[in-house]
Formats: C-alpha cells, sequence, structure tokens
C-alpha cells in the first residue's frame, strides 16, 4: 500500500535578518517531497522558501538569513504560506540544508547521512492509511511508530486543547445568539401585540404572523453577519502577518448557517404569543 517515502525534518531557531535589530524565530524544515503547498525542494543547499509571515520582519527575496547561534547562511528564494510550526516562520529547504544547520546549532542531535527525524509516506489508491502504518510497524519489528496525518496533527502541543476552547467559544456563542434574539423578539412581540391583533381580525393566521417574526429575524441575522465579515476583512488587513489569522468562505457559510438557524429557534419562543393573539383585543 505504499506509493512514495521521504526524508523530512524539522530544527527551531533564531534567524538574524539584513538590517534588522531583532532576530526573527524560524522553523527551518528540510524536506524530499513537497507537501501540499510548498513548490519542490530548491536546485541548491543553502536556498529556502520564506513564509510570507517573515515579511513582518523585514525578510525579502534574495536576503539570506543567519541561523543559530553559528549564524548558518541561507538564502531566500521563493515564498510560500501558511507554513509556519508553533508559530514560528516556516523556511523549506533540502534535507542536505536542514542537516548542516542541525549540526551547526545542535551538534548533540546531528544525524547521519540517509537518516531523518520522519519519513513521510504517500499511500496507494484505494489503501487503507490505518492498514498500511500497522503494516510498516510489524515490518520494522515495531521499531517504527507510523501513524496518519491526522493523528499527527492532533498530536502537536496544544492542538487538541485549543481546537476544544475553540468549538467551546463558537458553540457558547451560537447559544447567546439565540438567547438575544429570543429575549428581542419577545419584547418586540409584546410591543407589537395590538398590531398583530388587528392583523388577525382582518384574516391573517396566525402562520402568516409568525412568518414574518421569523422572517424580521432572519434579515437582521444575515444583515449583521454582512457587518461582521467587512469588520473582519478590515481587521484581517492590518493585522500584522505573524498572527495566524485565516479567513475562509467555508468557515463563513458555516457560521451563517448557524446563525440563522439560531436566531430562527430563538424568535421561534415569540410563537406562543402569536398563537394566542386575540383579534377581540384590536378592538379594545
Amino acid at each position: 500500500g505504499v506509493e512514495q517515502v521521504g526524508g523530512f525534518g524539522t530544527v527551531l531557531l533564531g534567524a538574524k535578518v539584513p538590517g534588522q535589530s531583532t532576530e526573527a524565530s524560524v522553523a527551518l524544515f528540510g524536506y524530499q517531497r513537497a507537501p501540499r503547498g510548498v513548490p519542490a525542494p530548491p536546485e541548491e543547499i543553502g536556498q529556502v522558501y520564506a513564509d510570507t509571515s517573515l515579511t513582518a520582519y523585514g525578510v525579502k527575496t534574495g536576503d539570506t538569513l543567519l541561523l543559530g547561534p553559528k549564524r548558518y547562511p541561507v538564502s531566500v528564494v521563493g515564498w510560500v504560506s501558511d507554513t509556519n510550526f508553533v508559530l514560528q516562520g516556516g523556511l523549506w529547504g533540502t534535507v542536505d540544508t536542514w542537516r548542516e544547520a542541525l549540526g551547526s546549532a545542535r551538534p548533540d542531535q546531528v544525524l547521519a547521512p540517509g537518516t531523518y527525524q520522519v519519513l513521510t509516506v504517500s499511500t496507494a489508491a484505494g489503501a487503507d492509511p490505518t492498514r498500511v502504518a500497522a503494516a510498516i510497524d510489524a515490518a520494522t519489528g515495531g521499531k517504527t511508530q507510523t501513524v496518519t496525518r491526522s493523528f499527527a496533527v492532533d498530536s502537536l502541543p496544544g492542538i487538541k486543547q485549543q481546537r476544544s476552547t475553540f468549538n467551546a467559544i463558537i458553540d457558547t456563542t451560537f447559544f447567546v445568539a439565540a438567547l438575544v434574539v429570543a429575549l428581542f423578539f419577545v419584547l418586540l412581540t409584546i410591543e407589537r401585540l395590538g398590531m398583530y391583533a388587528v392583523f388577525k381580525a382582518i384574516g391573517a393566521s396566525s402562520g402568516q404572523l409568525f412568518g414574518q417574526v421569523v422572517l424580521q429575524a432572519v434579515v437582521i441575522t444575515v444583515v449583521s453577519f454582512v457587518l461582521g465579515a467587512l469588520l473582519a476583512l478590515a481587521v484581517a488587513s492590518v493585522i500584522p502577518p505573524q498572527v495566524p489569522l485565516q479567513l475562509s468562505a467555508g468557515r463563513a457559510i458555516e457560521v451563517v448557517v448557524g446563525l440563522v438557524v439560531m436566531s430562527t429557534l430563538g424568535s421561534a419562543i415569540s410563537l406562543r404569543r402569536v398563537v394566542r393573539i386575540d383579534p377581540a383585543t384590536a378592538i379594545s
């Protein structure tokens, strides 16, 4: 079930940027097989692709960055995006570049030629990654630990905790949105009881009145979402590149659908009052 295997390694270092007094924190990656969003490895040792977040530190194409305490030089030949590791700017070079930088900054961690911290494995079409991982470990007599990509991501420091925290915040936000909409439309319905009674007296059904209440809630929600999205885009345009912020259409759709559903449920609390409106009160 194995299609391709490639060596991979990383080391966290400080980087002296030309003309800058402050060092940048970087994660230097050495790779044989390009991950998604990263081009093929540079042609020469000492060349790297830099993450665009490092522009905040004054890094430019053609700059020579000096890495680690021994100031190992690497030259920036291009750019990649969204490739940082534990909030440190990504630098992507050949495995030889990584090996030399590792030997310069961490002599006690030097690996022999042909060995790597990690081997990345691509599975053949139709192969089950979990079964392939188990087969690899069985073939090496348990000397390797082979994990799926999702397991590796969840094993990064703090990922599970951050995900659970943000999910709790999102769930709480949706609940608060429903609560606020419910309270708002209860008050709105109370204020308009007389008007609703008149509508019923001239033939409007409870369903029509309730549909009007829900429509108001949905319109208010969509307009509020658009205003919030514009504010988010404005903030994204001025926020420093090293701050991890990613706006996606898929997440925006999830949010607006969730808000519309919660606002509809919130406005539904007004249904009882709308249904019980007595048209006779219109002439009281």
